[in-house]
């Protein structure tokens, strides 16, 4: 076994050897070839011409006091907004530093009046190519811009609420916004028809107490009819400098309950003495809103009105008079409806009855 190794190993060695001399012969001769080799063939992609298709995305430039409302006839993705695509033409190794998402800018240098579409040539657009590429050919070929003049205009501020307070409980009155209104500035054609901006949304879910919304921001999406060259109508963001303070009054849930009311009449000794005092109907029945968790034991709750005689210049002797009443009631119960009067007639004591 040992001696057939041997034999095999003696045949190949001769072989290895030539093969051996014939990769490393000339090697310098070898490496020129092939250093010329990768020459030739950086100098010919180099030169070899072809094109490519790249997305920019458009950036109108407005004069002072201009805002775009709307674009026509120009295609729109995420990530990159309303784009055309140009078909550039260089060598291939050119093409390939070529970085996506470059923007093509158009300047907008006439005076605008009012709404205002203008039409866009696209080879027109600035693309701010380097000097080796060549541009060939821009889809679409144009499309139209829609401006108009930015505007003051005072905006009454409506306040923008979300999500249900707790169990039990409800807005007392209308959030309010202090201050009441701002000075926004937006597109003349948007804000000609709109009275109000929103304020962004306050969560009420699950709140029971009353606060306030501190240096809440105010923007808001208005709605731009369609126009020549927009195509769909979009919405338009117009947005105050100043923030607003929002105040949320909750109160419990009441329901209203129908009671009869205990009358008290402050008067002094001397006016108690000297006159009979008699209370003329309707005073006995009133409705009052009570707090829901109190409804059951609504019963054994005292509904107190205090009438005041105090005053001698408004009760100066005999004879029907009017009185406020006063009502004095528990924690949890209101009393929601008008001022009550009530007829007081003040008898002299010791006077014979007709």
């Amino acid at each position: 076994m040992i001696v057939e190794m041997m034999s095999w190993s003696s045949a190949w060695e001769v072989p290895m050897r030539r093969l051996v001399n014939i990769i490393f012969a000339n090697m310098g001769t070898k490496l020129m070839a092939l250093v010329l080799a990768v020459l030739t063939w950086v100098l010919i992609y180099n030169m070899t011409v072809t094109t490519t298709q790249v997305e920019f995305a458009v950036e109108i430039v407005t004069p002072p006091g201009v805002e775009v409302l709307g674009y026509g006839g120009i295609p729109t993705k995420p990530g990159i907004g309303y784009y055309v695509r140009a078909t550039l033409s260089s060598s291939q190794s050119a093409l390939e530093q070529l970085t996506h998402g470059k923007i093509a800018r158009h300047v907008i240098e006439q005076d605008v009046n009012g709404k205002l579409p203008i039409t866009v040539v696209s080879r027109d657009l600035d693309f701010d190519l380097d000097p080796n590429l060549t541009l060939v050919e821009v889809s679409p070929q144009s499309f139209t811009v829609v401006v108009d003049k930015a505007e003051p205009k005072q905006l009454y501020v409506k306040v923008k609420t979300v999500g249900d307070l707790a169990p039990g409980y409800r807005l007392a009155s209308e959030p309010r916004a202090i201050p009441s209104s701002v000075t926004v500035i937006g597109p003349a054609s948007v804000l000609a028809e709109r009275d109000e901006i929103f304020t962004q949304p306050i969560n009420l879910a699950g709140r029971s107490e009353s606060f306030v919304a501190e240096n809440m921001s105010l923007d808001d999406e208005m709605p731009l009819d369609s126009a020549e060259g927009v195509g769909e109508a979009r919405r338009v963001k117009v947005a105050a400098a100043e923030t607003v303070s929002v105040q949320i009054v909750i109160e419990p849930e009441t329901m209203p309950v129908q009671k009869t009311v205990t009358f008290e009449l402050l008067q002094t000794p001397a006016f108690a003495n000297k006159y009979r005092v008699e209370l003329l109907p309707p005073y006995d029945s009133f409705e009052f809103q009570v707090r829901e968790s109190l409804i059951p034991g609504a019963d054994s709750l005292a509904f107190r009105g205090v009438v005041d005689l105090t005053d001698p210049t408004k009760f100066p002797g005999p004879g029907e008079h009017i009185a406020n009443v006063q009502f004095q009631l528990p924690e949890g119960v209101t009393y929601p409806g008008p001022e009550v009067e009530i007829t007081v007639t003040l008898e002299a004591r010791g006077a014979s009855p007709e």
